[in-house]
């Protein structure tokens, strides 16, 4: 059986984690419509200067606006 090399598990970590987070980027992006209707904005560029900040929770992501509104996806 062939050895694995810590090179290997390295290039394999950073593989799933920018995988990991490219997917949330995407997630986020596409439930992006909720918060253009809800500040009545067209672009998704403008739906994006609304978002203050967001989390992932073990059932789902959090994303929060500048005004404070909370908008849960599960």
């Amino acid at each position: 059986m062939k050895k694995i090399k810590r090179r290997h598990i390295m290039v394999c970590m950073l593989v799933m984690l920018y995988v990991f987070v490219l997917g949330r980027t995407f997630y986020i992006i596409s439930h992006c419509g909720e918060i253009r209707q809800a500040h009545e904005k067209e672009t998704l560029e403008e739906c994006l200067e609304y978002i203050n900040y967001w989390e992932v929770t073990n059932d789902g992501l959090n994303i929060y606006d500048q005004y404070g509104n909370k908008y849960e996806w599960r």
